[in-house]
C-alpha cells in the first residue's frame, strides 16, 4: 500500500541527505532518483506531499554538486531549476498550511531563486533565456522573503534571501560579462554595468558576513559561504590579492568543518590554488615591468 511507499521515500531522503552532506553527492543522486519514481506515482493519486519534498532536496543536491564541480553543466542547473519550481508549484497549491510546509516552500522559493540564477550566469536554455532567468529568479527570491517574513522566520533565514539576492546580482554581473544579458552594449557600458552589479553582490554579502558571524559564529557553513562568495567578488572587482585572504579563510574553515576530502574543500583549494597563481603573474609582471 501507499503506507510502505511512504516509509521507503523517507528512508531513502534520510540516507540521501546524510550522503549529500558527507559530499557523496552521486550515491545520494540514485537515492533521490528511486525516492522521485515512487514519490511521482504518489502525485498521481493525490500524494504531493512526497513528491514536493523530494523534489525540494534534489534541487539542494544538485545545486552543491554543481558547486563542488567546475565543470557542471547547463543541463544540471537546468534540471536543478525544474525540480525547485515544481516543489515551489506543489507547496504553494497547499491550502492551510503548517508552519513546516510554510518553511519548506519557502526552501523551494530560495532554491527556485540560486539556480535560476546560476541558470542566467551560465547563458540559459532554448526554452529559458538569461533574461527569463533572472526575473524568475528574482520574483522567487522576492516570494521567498515574504513567505519567511510572514512565517516569522528567523533572522538568520531573512539574511539567507538577501545572500541569494547578492547572488543573483553576482550571476547578472557574470552573464553580462559572458555576452548572455545586454549583448547590445558597447563594451565600455558593459563593463560599468557589471561593475556596479559586482558590487552590489559584495555589500550583500558584507551585510551577511556580518550577521552569521555575529548570529551563528564564523565556524558555521552558513558563514562560510558568505565567505565564498566575498572571495569571489572581490577577484572580479579588485584582483587576486584582494581575494586571498577571504580565500585562504574558506579553505580554513572547510578542512576544518567538512574535511579535507569533502568535495566543497577540494574545489576551495584548487580556487586558492588559481589565485595564487594569478597573483604570482600579476607579481611577476609588475617586476619585470
Amino acid at each position: 500500500g501507499w503506507e510502505s511507499s511512504a516509509e521507503l521515500i523517507k528512508s531513502c531522503i534520510i540516507v540521501a541527505r546524510f550522503f549529500g552532506e558527507k559530499g557523496f553527492f552521486r550515491d545520494a543522486q540514485v537515492l533521490f532518483d528511486r525516492a522521485r519514481r515512487v514519490a511521482v506515482m504518489g502525485e498521481r493519486r493525490g500524494h504531493t506531499e512526497f513528491s514536493a519534498e523530494v523534489s525540494l532536496y534534489c534541487a539542494e543536491l544538485l545545486n552543491k554538486w554543481s558547486a563542488s564541480d567546475p565543470a557542471y553543466s547547463v543541463e544540471t542547473m537546468t534540471r536543478s531549476a525544474e525540480y525547485a519550481a515544481h516543489a515551489a508549484r506543489l507547496y504553494a497549491a497547499v491550502e492551510e498550511p503548517d508552519l513546516e510546509t510554510k518553511h519548506k516552500y519557502s526552501q523551494a522559493l530560495y532554491w527556485k531563486g540560486l539556480n535560476y540564477s546560476t541558470l542566467c550566469r551560465l547563458g540559459g536554455t532554448d526554452s529559458c533565456t538569461p533574461e527569463t532567468a533572472a526575473s524568475t529568479a528574482q520574483q522567487a527570491l522576492d516570494l521567498c522573503l515574504q513567505v519567511r517574513k510572514q512565517a516569522k522566520a528567523p533572522p538568520a533565514k531573512v539574511a539567507d534571501v538577501q545572500f541569494a539576492r547578492g547572488v543573483l546580482s553576482f550571476c547578472k554581473a557574470e552573464a553580462i560579462q559572458g555576452l548572455y544579458l545586454y549583448k547590445s552594449l558597447a563594451p565600455p557600458d558593459r563593463k560599468d554595468l557589471s561593475t556596479s552589479l559586482y558590487t552590489q553582490a559584495l555589500a550583500l554579502f558584507e551585510e551577511v558576513y556580518q550577521d552569521w558571524t555575529a548570529r551563528l559564529g564564523e565556524k558555521s557553513l552558513e558563514t562560510v559561504k558568505a565567505i565564498t562568495m566575498l572571495g569571489t567578488c572581490n577577484s572580479r572587482l579588485k584582483g587576486p590579492a584582494a581575494a586571498l585572504p577571504w580565500a585562504q579563510k574558506e579553505v580554513a574553515l572547510r578542512e576544518e568543518l567538512q574535511g579535507q576530502l569533502h568535495p566543497r574543500t577540494r574545489q576551495a583549494r584548487r580556487n586558492l590554488a588559481t589565485l595564487q597563481e594569478n597573483l604570482s603573474k600579476e607579481n611577476g609582471g609588475a617586476a619585470s615591468a
